[in-house]
């Protein structure tokens, strides 16, 4: 890809969790990662970038210094259509329906230089399975009726 030395490329696992730090494109000589893909079991996988409003991108008309999500398939190899499916902010968070995961903007820090945004990938781990306790009373024939007693 364009970016390949400063991107970040994960398929995260149930349990996952981690947090990345990007920079904006605008400062990617001085700047640890730009890009990240997250990839899906689809064709459509996710891409997130801080939209730095600054140098060549200060004139940006839509999510300067947010960060910006988008959707597009072929594994981000040539030309592909994108879907821009978010831009947030600081606090601001995305669920990822096709992989039950979750993107959030832990901050956005435009003194540091580079100016960068802190951001979680989190995928859940499913609720435990409850199986529930029998109902019946080891003392009692199972043709029998059943009583039962409730307390408010």
């Amino acid at each position: 890809g364009w970016y390949a030395d400063k991107s970040i490329d994960i398929t995260p696992a149930l349990g996952f969790s981690a947090t990345y730090q990007l920079s904006g494109i605008v400062d990617y000589p001085k700047s640890n990662k730009v890009v990240m893909k997250i990839n899906t079991a689809f064709s459509m996988d996710y891409y997130v970038q801080f939209n730095r409003k600054s140098g060549f991108n200060s004139g940006t008309r839509e999510g300067g210094n947010q960060v910006m999500i988008t959707k597009a398939g072929g594994q981000g190899e040539g030309y592909n259509e994108s879907e821009l499916v978010a831009k947030l902010n600081a606090g601001g968070s995305y669920y990822l329906a096709d992989i039950s995961g979750t993107i959030t903007v832990n901050s956005i820090n435009l003194t540091a230089d580079p100016a960068v945004a802190t951001v979680t990938v989190s995928r859940a781990l499913p609720p435990p399975t409850i199986t529930p306790a029998s109902c019946e009373d080891p003392n009692t024939p199972s043709s029998t009726a059943r009583r039962f007693q409730f307390e408010i």
